[in-house]
């Protein structure tokens, strides 16, 4: 706080102080309050110091009295306060002259009058010199945040001129938000007291208390309302940015990212600072998930893939979340075959050097879990690189659709694989592979017989025993012996269709179970 002894005379918890000496040096600023409680605590004030004592120990000796009021006003103390009830007229008088000479202001207090707790309210308060009134620095920080609120950033530089009676303005991007509006006299509005705030990675503003002249420059009241104004900024970043357009960007991405990993629960449910874009989110949606195969040319086919959808979809929603690229699009953009084709045939982007993976259509309240099943199909296409049995590309065949999806995938394309779990394994599919895989997992390290590379080709070969042991370079007895192995370590038998479809299945979900388990291989 800072104040003068005209103000501060006002200050409510005092209980109508008296003014017993100095009259003509009200204006003094007080800046800090310092106890005195000997002759020697003179030697240790700084200047701005109004000096609290009752004045017990200078009731003992006038003179010495006298002496200090000297010693304080040449250390540059504002005024001294005394307790009546210490002294004796005579020697109150004899001090009040002496002061009065010396224009050394002194405040007669009430006798019940706490110092701790004037202490408290001269460092809790500020003294609005606009409105002349005294309020505590959470009262005004309460009331900055609703103006923000309500009034957004031209309200709190009303607010902020309203209690500091100086022109106020606060610089964001091309914005300027002053008050008041009319004031041009000097167009430069940061000669002043100034203060940054940052809300966002990119995004910075400026609080300026603009000054005229050196009387005019602001004091410690503008400068802790100031200093609060940039809490109330602070404290609430999500609603600052909403206020410029590289904020409202990054706003909006953290949006979309937070609804597709399920953080912004449901739309209804969400943050409030994203209500702005709650209306953006399509009805229906799919989400489309994005991954290069190579640094190089990555950045610039997402950036023609952005172009490519935003032109179907405006606003285009998006995200960054690691190293995939995230779009939400409406689901009546078209079929999957459209939009297959859509991609692959755009002629700025290199279909081989991205990997795209699209989620089902789902509900805008759902929009994570399509955006999982995306993640899952760019997980499971990552793994189909050096796995022919287990190719994308095989899958769509064998299901009869024919289309080769070259890197653009469809999770509604995946078939059993979807069974798997879109966030982490499923524990059945764990429990499938710990039944039918394990055993020969744990034989392998024993052997170096590759039982499991012999079961992939004996089912790629339609479970023909010749073919296999072709592909293999191996005796058909060699395939014998090694089926009847499996037959024994996974208690199954080939001859039943059950047993041969679970191995399958297992066998297909092996290297997501078991990513780091590398399988034994066909010395020839």
């Amino acid at each position: 706080m800072e104040v003068t002894i005209e103000d501060l005379l006002r200050i409510p918890m005092l209980h109508h102080p008296q003014l017993i000496a100095g009259n003509s040096h009200m204006d003094n600023h007080v800046r800090k309050l310092s106890s005195i409680d000997s002759f020697d605590g003179g030697d240790y004030v700084e200047p701005y110091t109004l000096a609290v004592t009752s004045g017990y120990f200078l009731a003992t000796d006038v003179l010495k009295a006298c002496s200090l009021l000297l010693t304080l006003k040449d250390k540059g103390v504002s005024g001294i306060t005394l307790k009546e009830g210490f002294f004796s007229k005579e020697d109150l008088a004899t001090i009040t002259e002496t002061a009065d000479n010396l224009g050394l202001p002194v405040i007669l207090l009430d006798e019940g009058m706490h110092f701790s707790s004037f202490f408290d309210y001269f460092n809790k308060y500020v003294y609005c010199n606009g409105i002349e009134t005294f309020l505590s620095r959470d009262h005004i920080l309460a009331l900055m945040l609703r103006e923000l609120n309500t009034k957004g950033l031209k309200g709190l530089a009303n607010m902020v001129n309203y209690w500091t009676g100086k022109p106020t303005c606060i610089a964001l991007e091309n914005h300027l938000y002053r008050c008041p509006d009319n004031d041009l006299s000097n167009p430069n509005y940061f000669d002043g007291k100034t203060l940054s705030i940052s809300f966002g990675n990119e995004v910075e503003a400026v609080l300026s208390i603009k000054r005229y002249d050196t009387d005019d420059a602001p004091n410690l009241n503008d400068e802790a309302i100031l200093s609060i104004a940039k809490l109330a900024c602070e404290a609430d970043p999500y609603l600052l940015m909403s206020f410029s357009d590289k904020g409202r960007a990054e706003l909006q991405e953290n949006f979309v990212r937070d609804l597709l990993t399920g953080k912004n629960s449901a739309l209804t449910q969400g943050n409030a600072q994203y209500t702005q874009f709650e209306t953006l989110v399509p009805s229906s949606l799919r989400v489309i998930a994005v991954e290069g195969m190579s640094h190089h040319r990555t950045v610039n086919d997402c950036k023609q893939l952005e172009l490519l959808l935003g032109q179907l979809s405006e606003p285009l929603l998006k995200c960054r979340i690691d190293n995939t690229v995230a779009f939400i699009i409406p689901a009546e953009l078209g079929d999957i075959n459209y939009l297959r084709s859509l991609i692959k045939s755009h002629p700025a982007i290199d279909a081989e050097e991205l990997r795209i993976g699209i989620g089902n259509e789902v509900d805008a309240v759902n929009a994570s879990a399509s955006y999982y099943q995306a993640l899952q199909v760019l997980n499971i296409a990552d793994q189909e690189a050096a796995e022919d049995l287990r190719s994308i590309s095989d899958i769509i065949e064998y299901q009869g659709n024919g289309d080769d999806p070259g890197n653009v995938y469809f999770y509604q394309d995946l078939g059993f694989y979807t069974l798997m779990g879109t966030r982490e394994i499923s524990p059945k599919v764990e429990s499938l592979c710990d039944r039918y895989i394990l055993p020969l997992i744990e034989y392998e390290k024993k052997s170096d017989v590759p039982l499991i590379e012999t079961l992939k080709v004996f089912f790629k070969s339609h479970q023909n025993f010749s073919k296999t042991g072709n592909a293999l370079f191996i005796h058909g007895n060699t395939v014998h012996y090694r089926l009847e192995q499996i037959e024994k370590l996974c208690r199954i038998s080939f001859d039943n269709y059950y047993d041969t479809l679970n191995l399958q299945l297992a066998l297909a979900y092996m290297p997501y179970v078991y990513p780091d388990v590398e399988p034994n291989h066909e010395a020839n």
